[in-house]
């Protein structure tokens, strides 16, 4: 079942606006290909993660030489899921491996001099900062991409001291992208590897955040088509290991209301987020012992329903419930490490990412050639399923591409949705919803009467997260009260649609069932 269905009915009534406005932009995953003796296959250069389909597929590819992924990795389709750009962070490349001109010198200095050729000096390898780049479109074929710069320090690992980005755009008639100004700093600090992004409450803008290292500060920057703007807070508890700039993850929830970092040595943690500001608030810090040998990766990531937050921390998976009265407590241990090995490389948990088939897709510490798999991440504990060395790939050390969530629209009601009148549909045509979260099966939905003390004839639909109907009602007139059974309803995130007869959405609220 497709996770995206949902998104242009649940967050948007007015998509011609915003032609570019889809879900599909990461439904191609690159995973790259790393040069080595003993496995060095020269009939497959990269492999993709193809998602266009009813089920993933993977495309093996032999005419993409020259980009190989280390641990850094992203890519951005167009609105129908083909793919346009791919980046290593070593260089841009386009669908077909061609490099666009002048992205070659992108984050030139000694890394780049050490880690984007192979061993024959030829461009074939990645950069080296986790989840360290973000492509954000800000039209169809206009994009900011933003990445993180490195450089070798006195200890153990690396650190991250310029935010650089770029522009590319392809104009109409135009057969490539081009690239303007590159390597131009956004920010210049000590920063921690990790970058996540999320969609502004208007629906077209963008949220990046970027925590500063051994510190609380986080940095968060307003993307849009007219610019870059910065704004800093101070807040949660601070970073204080020298190594976690280098070892963790930054992920948004999928509806944007959850900001949660998570390195193994500066521990877990979980802020409310406020899409229209770019706040955070109410900072919860969760001490997590993990009991590998060597501690060096980490991930996050949320349930596509948003309830199950999942840290894979080196040799454990936890899984905690975002909907719980008392988080730290919900923690529940779905996986540990069965110890296998390639050679002397062993293929434990590193960063996550959420793909567009539902499910959770974790990179191994050395990379190697699978990733493991959460079949079910919306189901509590172990019914999740973890699939350890599921689904395989080539090479690619740690890498995984990081997305936003691209099913997030205007956040109707919020005053920040400028881009539709869905406030106003709302204040006009709403819905009430009570009790909400639901816990006893019952849950009444009131809808808004007109001036003369009638409701519209409509229809209630009722999708899950996944965009499937559950539940499905004509309202006649001059009954603005619905009873809706939900004991078959599973624990998670609803979304209540009110529609009219001529098909327009006038109201959507959430509802949670617990």
């Amino acid at each position: 079942m497709r996770f995206f269905t949902f998104l242009l009915c649940v967050f948007s009534v007015n998509l011609l606006a915003q032609p570019w406005y889809d879900a599909k932009r990461n439904y191609q995953w690159i995973t790259g290909y790393q040069w080595d003796s003993t496995v060095y296959d020269p009939d497959i250069e990269n492999v993709i993660y193809d998602f266009t389909g009813d089920t993933m597929r993977l495309i093996y590819e032999t005419k993409n030489p020259s980009s190989e992924t280390n641990f850094t990795n992203g890519s951005i389709c167009d609105k129908n899921g083909n793919l346009l750009l791919f980046s290593t962070g070593c260089r841009v490349h386009e669908a077909d491996g061609t490099i666009i001109p002048g992205t070659d010198s992108m984050n030139a200095g000694y890394i780049y001099d050490s880690q984007c050729h192979d061993y024959k000096g030829n461009l074939n390898s990645g950069y080296i900062v986790p989840q360290g780049l973000m492509f954000l479109p800000v039209g169809e074929f206009s994009f900011y991409l933003f990445y993180l710069w490195a450089d070798s320090r006195d200890n153990f690992g690396y650190a991250c001291f310029k935010l650089y980005s770029m522009k590319i755009n392809k104009e109409p008639g135009d057969d490539h992208f081009k690239a303007s100004g590159i390597n131009r700093i956004a920010l210049e600090d000590t920063l921690n590897g990790g970058l996540a992004a999320c969609r502004h409450a208007n629906g077209r803008d963008w949220w990046l955040i970027c925590p500063k290292s051994k510190s609380n500060r986080i940095f968060t920057f307003l993307v849009d088509s007219s610019g870059i703007k910065l704004f800093e807070q101070d807040i949660g508890a601070k970073r204080i290991h020298p190594w976690d700039d280098w070892t963790g993850q930054c992920a948004f929830s999928p509806d944007g209301t959850r900001f949660i970092e998570y390195c193994i040595q500066s521990d877990l943690k979980i802020f409310d987020f406020d899409r229209c500001t770019g706040r955070l608030s109410n900072p919860l810090h969760i001490p997590i012992e993990d009991e590998a040998d060597f501690i060096y990766a980490a991930g996050a990531c949320v349930s596509p329903n948003g309830r199950y937050l999942y840290t894979p921390s080196s040799r454990q998976i936890y899984q905690f419930d975002l909907l719980s009265s008392d988080i730290p407590a919900s923690k529940q241990t779905v996986a540990v490490y069965d110890g296998i090995q390639e050679g002397f490389l062993n293929l434990s948990f590193a960063n996550a990412e959420l793909a567009p088939d539902g499910k959770i897709y974790i990179a191994n510490l050395t990379g190697r050639t699978t990733y493991h798999v959460i079949e079910y991440p919306d189901l509590s504990g172990t019914a999740c399923v973890v699939k350890q060395h599921a689904q395989w790939t080539k090479w690619g050390v740690a890498s995984i591409p990081h997305h936003p969530s691209y099913l997030l629209g205007p956040l109707a009601g919020s005053g920040c949705d400028t881009i539709t009148n869905v406030a106003e549909i709302r204040r006009k045509n709403g819905i009430k919803i009570f009790p909400n979260p639901v816990s006893d099966n019952a849950l009444t939905i009131e809808i808004a009467k007109d001036e003369s003390g009638y409701s519209e004839a409509c229809e209630i639909k009722i999708l899950d997260q996944l965009g499937r109907v559950v539940e499905k009602r004509y309202v006649p007139p001059y009954t603005p009260l619905q009873k809706i059974d939900t004991g078959a309803w599973k624990t998670g995130v609803y979304f209540v649609h009110l529609v009219n007869i001529k098909n327009q959405l006038l109201a959507v609220e959430k509802v949670v069932k617990i």
